[in-house]
């Protein structure tokens, strides 16, 4: 849903959140209060739950 500017604007204010409170994303290693998961989706084909899984899979072992 970031194609939709005030969704995109919700969702930077929230990423500076996690950060503030040293919650990371997975791709940069999690922070000391945790691991902030990101999804993506487009406005064609939506959200993909098996790329999720996969990740999810990954992320688990």
């Amino acid at each position: 849903m970031l194609f939709d500017p005030e969704y995109a604007r919700r969702w930077e204010e929230k990423k500076t959140l996690f950060r503030k409170h040293q919650i990371l994303p997975q791709e940069e290693g999690g922070g000391k209060n945790g691991t902030l998961i990101v999804t993506h989706d487009d406005s064609v084909r939506g959200i993909s739950s098996k790329a999720i899984g996969e990740l999810l899979g990954k992320i688990l072992q």
